[in-house]
C-alpha cells in the first residue's frame, strides 16, 4: 500500500521547517522562502527516519487536485523525478529535497516492477 502525501496548508515560511517530517528539514532552504507568507506544504511520505520517497509526476499530479492554483506551493520529497520537479517548477512551486539522483518517471516505474 502506497503512503499518501500530507498537504499542511497556510503554512508561514517561518514554520515550513517544523511542518516536515524531521529528516527532511535539513533539505529546507528558508532563504528560497519569503518570510510572512503562507505556502502550502506537500510533505512527501516518509516513515520514521529511513525512507526513500521519490516524487514522480503521476502521483504529484493526484495531489496537486487538492492545492488551489495561484497559491506557490512547496513539495518536500527525498527526491524528484525529473517529470515531477519540472511540473513543480511550471506551476511556480519551490521543491526541496535531499537528494538529487537524475530519475526519470519511466526509470522509477521499471523499479518499482520489479
Amino acid at each position: 500500500m502506497a503512503l499518501k502525501p500530507t498537504i499542511f496548508r497556510g503554512v508561514l515560511a517561518e514554520a515550513v521547517q517544523s511542518r516536515v517530517i524531521p529528516e527532511f528539514r535539513s533539505a529546507i532552504d528558508v532563504s528560497r522562502l519569503e518570510n510572512g507568507r503562507r505556502y502550502p506544504v506537500i510533505n512527501s511520505p516518509g516513515i520514521r527516519t529511513s525512507t526513500t520517497s521519490i516524487a514522480d509526476s503521476k502521483s504529484l499530479q493526484k495531489v496537486l487536485t487538492d492545492t488551489d492554483p495561484c497559491e506557490v506551493l512547496i513539495v518536500v520529497s527525498h527526491d524528484f523525478t525529473a517529470e515531477a520537479f519540472d511540473l513543480v517548477a511550471r506551476l511556480g512551486g519551490i521543491a526541496f529535497s535531499l537528494r538529487q539522483f537524475y530519475w526519470t518517471d519511466e526509470s522509477l516505474a521499471r523499479i518499482r516492477e520489479t
